[in-house]
């Protein structure tokens, strides 16, 4: 989560829950560590129903990518 916040400086961010990166009006992407489990949940939002899954894909990998 540390170094997925170093990589979104400068973006339209907000840190409440998790990390919510707004890409623009339409789009955002929320990345939200589980309380109790050692999961990580990627939610998305988009113009239409394929941006959001194009949105969720990209943050997955990139969440499995920094997990290591």
């Amino acid at each position: 989560m540390r170094v997925l916040t170093e990589e979104t400086a400068g973006q339209n961010v907000d840190l409440i829950d998790g990390i919510k990166i707004n890409i623009d009006s339409e789009q955002w992407a929320l990345i939200l560590p589980d309380a109790n489990e050692p999961l990580v949940h990627v939610y998305c939002e988009g113009a239409t129903q394929d941006k959001a899954d194009e949105l969720a894909h990209r943050y997955q990998l990139k969440v499995t990518a920094l997990r290591g």
